[in-house]
């Protein structure tokens, strides 16, 4: 397992981990130089920068060609989910990327964006709706949307704070917001280096199903996501108030690896959600994460939702809900419109697991259930499902492994009524 809070070595450098100092592994990248990832060229941010008044996002709007942008090493503060795009629409974002011109963020050593406690002013309206009003939390710390090409965002920390509003007479500790959202890009995407402490959701499904990272790709480029941190603490503080750590959405072969998810609530800690081909490899997820017996709701570990082809590999699960620490589901649903995949009998391989087992011996344990997204159906009612067909847990040299398979509330089968390796 990685060392998260030292030093690893990579291609001959020696990069720092979310430790105590540098997060880049040479100098700040040369203004003008051209970016590996993305092909467009550098450009320092104190070359756009013009006045003390500017917003970060104001600073990146006044790009005028397709760069990506590197900052210093410095503390930027943002303000409430206000930011408009250039054509001066809303955002629901503290910092846009647009869409059309920036290409990227890249930080030097320790650059940090921190949303400014207590200054929101969408608590209680539709960008951070309450559960019972229905529909998804819009409000996001950063956010990329429909970007026109490749997107890299690397080497920074996103800082989430308490956001206090009151509605109808009661005063509320926060309202529900992601820290860092990508949504339907044109082009591939590398996240890389980041670390995200802080956001706050309270339930398992939206709109309180918030993340620290979110990316939603729509269309079958490559995503590279690595060497994440998710805390879901607030920045300075010990309080837990973030709910899903990391969370893919509709992605073809989408690469995660080095990702450490911790301290959530009420929800899984890593999401995969209608995906093909996902691997997810030397990661923990869910260490220190808390059920919230206020909400009604527990946390696990990691939630693969309509998926089909995902590798789980030399992965930690620090955090089981009800003695489960992955859950998997699929039915006959599309995993990306406009591509030949869906989720039918879609397939789970989990390869040399670690993991805590409160309650059901040294088992890992795989919970599937009978009704998945939308309400369709994904196995009968009293036979086991289709699911353990393609469910495989092996070892590093590739042999069955028992486990534990949960399905629903029809069947508990202990792995000495499994083949080995599962059904």
């Amino acid at each position: 397992m990685s060392n998260f809070g030292g030093f690893v070595r990579r291609q001959g450098k020696i990069i720092r981990l979310f430790g105590d100092g540098s997060r880049s592994e040479d100098a700040r990248p040369d203004e003008g130089a051209i970016d590996p990832f993305t092909g467009v060229p550098y450009v320092r941010y104190e070359t756009l920068y013009r006045t003390s008044h500017s917003s970060v996002t104001e600073t990146l709007n006044t790009l005028a060609t397709k760069a990506v942008v590197t900052f210093p090493e410095d503390e930027f503060l943002l303000h409430d989910f206000a930011a408009l795009d250039k054509g001066g629409a809303v955002t629901h974002s503290a910092l846009n990327l647009e869409k059309s011109t920036v290409c990227g963020i890249v930080g030097y050593r320790r650059t940090r964006f921190r949303l400014v406690e207590g200054s929101s002013t969408r608590g209680g309206t539709p960008v951070a709706p309450a559960q019972s009003s229905g529909g998804t939390t819009q409000a996001r710390i950063i956010r990329s949307v429909d970007a026109t090409g490749p997107l890299t965002i690397r080497n920074i920390e996103v800082l989430g704070t308490p956001q206090p509003y009151s509605k109808d007479g009661t005063n509320y500790r926060s309202h529900n917001y992601h820290a860092l959202e990508i949504f339907r890009p044109m082009g591939p995407v590398q996240v890389t280096n980041v670390q995200l402490r802080g956001w706050h959701g309270d339930h398992g499904a939206p709109p309180g199903e918030t993340s620290g990272l979110a990316v939603t790709m729509g269309s079958p480029q490559p995503l590279t996501i690595q060497d994440i941190d998710a805390d879901g603490r607030f920045a300075d503080s010990s309080d837990i108030a973030g709910t899903v750590g990391v969370h893919v959405l509709r992605a073809i072969s989408p690469r995660m690896k080095h990702i450490r998810t911790h301290h959530q609530r009420a929800a899984a800690s890593a999401v995969n959600y209608h995906t093909f081909d996902a691997q997810w490899e030397d990661c923990i997820f869910g260490e220190g994460s808390i059920d919230s017996p206020e909400l009604n709701k527990k946390a696990w570990a990691f939630n693969g939702e309509c998926n089909d082809g995902v590798i789980l590999k030399d992965c930690t699960f620090s955090k089981a809900n009800d003695g489960f620490h992955i859950s998997h589901s699929n039915g006959s649903h599309e995993i990306m419109p406009g591509q030949p995949y869906t989720s039918i009998n879609g397939s789970l391989t989990v390869i040399n697991p670690t993991f805590t087992t409160p309650s059901l011996g040294n088992l890992l344990a795989i919970h599937t259930w009978q009704r998945g997204i939308d309400g369709q159906d994904t196995v009968g009612a009293s036979t086991i499902p289709t699911p353990p067909t393609r469910m495989r847990v092996v070892d590093s040299m590739g042999r069955g492994q028992r486990f534990y398979f949960v399905q629903n509330t029809h069947h508990t089968i202990q792995s000495d009524d499994l083949p080995q390796g599962g059904l």
